[in-house]
């Protein structure tokens, strides 16, 4: 098929619609389930659709090592966000959109130490304006889930520059369905340990959990993994970070939240903070 730039662009848009509209299915789902719980079934059904799309994939060793290292870290990070969304009331969720995008900022620095990867000459100048975009909103919105959203953000930075390294050598659908299993079987075991039981099924709650479970995570993946592919990366990037500008979209066009203009100016700092690490100046290679 003839590559279609504005095609792919549309296709990655509404991956990224289909990222934000899944936090709002998450919040109504755990409003049936206990949040550990949700997200184990939730993945766990994303886990059994995947394996429609697993024929003649590379089941090597080296690919299910990899699906183990990146779920782990993907399920902590998933630990604290779901708690934060629990935890959120409907201005702070939308808020909590923007602090996750700082585990897009913050991946360059944790891959500088723990991956020697390099950094940008322009990379200071963006986690300053992250750190004060961060301080601006926590400042001015004191809530005890947007702390939980930083450290599920700090995960995902880790998790983005593990993925980076890793999604060069590795087979995409194993990596990604071996983490899927792990953070639901961890998921299930935590809500076990954690949580207590519901005792009645709401039909509902199952509509959440399928919305969830088949658009929010198997489609979204399955979408994103085709489309992303055939465009750079930091096209890729500035598309999906729009995600947190619909998240707190939602939360205002939705159910009505009001955010102050010191909340709206962080908000700001933290997207320009990310346009200008996906937008890098890129060094000329030279040919020898």
């Amino acid at each position: 098929m003839t590559a279609n730039p504005w095609r792919d662009r549309a296709a990655l848009i509404c991956v990224m619609l289909v990222a934000a509209i899944g936090w709002y299915f998450s919040k109504q789902g755990i409003g049936y389930f206990q949040p550990f719980e949700f997200m184990g079934l939730r993945f766990g059904l994303a886990a059994v659709l995947l394996l429609f799309f697993m024929r003649n994939r590379d089941w090597s060793k080296p690919n299910f090592i990899a699906g183990l290292k990146l779920g782990g870290v993907f399920f902590t990070s998933m630990v604290f966000w779901i708690s934060a969304v629990d935890s959120s009331d409907l201005a702070g969720l939308g808020l909590g959109g923007f602090i996750m995008t700082l585990g897009v900022i913050l991946s360059p620095l944790v891959g500088r130490i723990f991956f020697k990867e390099p950094l940008h000459q322009h990379y200071g100048v963006s986690m300053l304006a992250a750190l004060v975009g961060a301080f601006l909103m926590l400042g001015s919105y004191q809530s005890q889930s947007l702390y939980l959203f930083v450290v599920a953000s700090t995960f995902l930075a880790l998790y983005i520059s593990m993925m980076t390294g890793i999604s060069r050598r590795n087979d995409h659908f194993v990596i990604t369905f071996v983490g899927f299993v792990l953070v639901s079987v961890c998921m299930t075991l935590l809500s076990f340990a954690l949580e207590a039981r519901n005792t009645t099924i709401s039909l509902h709650g199952l509509g959440w959990l399928l919305l969830s479970g088949v658009i929010a995570t198997a489609l979204r993946f399955i979408l994103q993994i085709r489309v992303q592919g055939r465009m750079s990366q930091s096209e890729a990037s500035i598309i999906m970070n729009l995600e947190s500008v619909f998240v707190a979209g939602l939360a205002i066009t939705l159910f009505g939240a009001q955010y102050q203009w010191l909340q709206w100016t962080g908000a700001a700092l933290i997207v320009t903070s990310a346009i200008l690490i996906v937008f890098r100046p890129q060094k000329k290679s030279t040919s020898h």
